[in-house]
Order: structure tokens, then C-alpha cells, then sequence
């Protein structure tokens, strides 16, 4: 039976129906706000956060597309709703910024980088945008909930991995070199003398879509 007050130790209770409790059984305390309170708190404290980097793309007569980064996982939320162009109203910068970033406390994320490419004068609803955002840290947390099975990219499979593959292989016809390096964040890879090398594994995704296009240029 559970009193519907709260009781301190050594204080003494006086109950108007005890049911079938017997003369001089036990009372236990099974629940206490205080340690609650302490708990939830304590949890908050320690809840451990992982930043994540969006870029998002609406164009006015296409799909909008929301593209999320965290690590070595990347994944892509697109929505089935062609941008229009505004006529009386229409989305900026601020407000897909402040609509991305609504992470909350949900989720084990927070915004660290993001790129907004959005066309003048084009209309979203923000509903739309919240989507994306829900969508794609939903495929995220399924991602690394199953790491060992991981699988997801989509968005036509990054483009069919970039046409291909991320491994670059440098064209050979000058000089055979075969040097291989990988290299794991920009910065590596801005220290690379690219000529001497025959083959770039990148590991990262920060700006990958122009270093790709950059060295398939070579």
C-alpha cells in the first residue's frame, strides 16, 4: 500500500486504511523525488554528445535534399516535394538554420558545421525541413545502433560512390609511381603532393564532392 504522502526517517504515520496489513509488519520506502531528481540530473550531466555536420540544398523545380555527416557515417534524407517559388513568402538561411539545428534532447547529436545552398526567392515548407532533419538523424542512430551490419547510404547510393569508387587512381600514363596513401581528414590531404602519388584512399567527407571532382581533373 503506498501512502499518499511522503514521510521522513523516524517519523511516524498515521494511515486511515491499511488494507490488510498486519500489527508491526515493515514499511518500506520504495520511491524517493529527491534521488529522481538526482538521477535525471546526473544523467543529463553525463549524456555523452556527437557533433554532426548538415548541408542542405533547396532548389527552386527540385527535391529538396539534407545531407548528414558524422565520422566515418554519411547519410542523405530526401523529400518527395518539388521546391516552388515563393510568391508571397519565402525560406532563408535563418530559418532552415534555426530548423536543423532543433536536435533537442532526443538525440545524441549537435550541430557543428553546416552549408545552406539555397536558391533565391524559393519557397519549403519548414514542416519539410523538419522532416529531413527527423529523417536523417533517424538513418544515423539506425546506422550506428547496427554497426556491425551497417549498411545505409542511399541518395542513389552517393551517387553510385561517386561514380565508382572514393579510391583514386591517378592516370597513369606519365609515369609509373605506385605510391598508395590514405589519408583521413582535409588537412592530411591538403599536404599532399598529388603528382607523386598513384593512388589517394580518402577516409573523410568534409568537401569531398569538389576534392573528387579536383582530382579526377588530374
Amino acid at each position: 500500500m503506498k501512502a499518499p504522502f511522503n514521510g521522513n526517517k523516524g517519523s511516524i504515520m498515521i494511515l486511515d486504511k491499511i488494507g490488510y496489513i498486519s500489527k508491526d509488519s515493515l514499511v518500506y520506502k520504495t520511491s524517493s523525488n529527491r534521488l529522481l531528481q538526482e538521477s535525471k540530473a546526473s544523467y543529463e550531466e553525463n549524456k555523452k554528445t556527437y557533433p554532426i555536420d548538415m548541408e542542405i540544398n533547396v532548389a527552386i523545380g527540385e527535391k529538396p535534399r539534407l545531407k548528414l555527416t558524422n565520422k566515418e557515417y554519411i547519410v542523405f534524407s530526401e523529400e518527395d516535394f518539388i521546391v516552388e517559388k515563393g510568391k508571397r513568402v519565402v525560406l532563408s538561411e535563418e530559418k532552415i538554420l534555426e530548423q536543423i539545428s532543433k536536435l533537442g534532447g532526443d538525440t545524441n547529436f549537435y550541430l557543428s558545421n553546416y552549408k545552406i545552398n539555397l536558391e533565391e526567392g524559393a519557397f519549403l515548407p519548414v514542416s519539410i525541413v523538419n522532416k529531413l532533419r527527423r529523417n536523417a538523424v533517424e538513418k544515423l542512430e539506425n546506422i550506428i545502433a547496427n554497426y556491425n551490419n551497417r549498411k545505409p547510404i542511399d541518395y542513389k547510393e552517393y551517387k553510385d560512390l561517386k561514380t565508382n569508387s572514393f579510391i583514386l587512381k591517378i592516370k597513369k600514363q606519365d609515369v609509373k609511381r605506385g605510391l598508395s596513401v590514405k589519408v583521413s581528414t582535409i588537412d592530411q590531404y591538403n599536404q599532399l603532393d598529388i603528382n607523386k602519388l598513384d593512388t589517394i584512399y580518402l577516409g573523410f567527407y568534409e568537401n569531398l564532392d569538389n576534392i573528387i571532382d579536383e582530382l579526377r581533373k588530374e
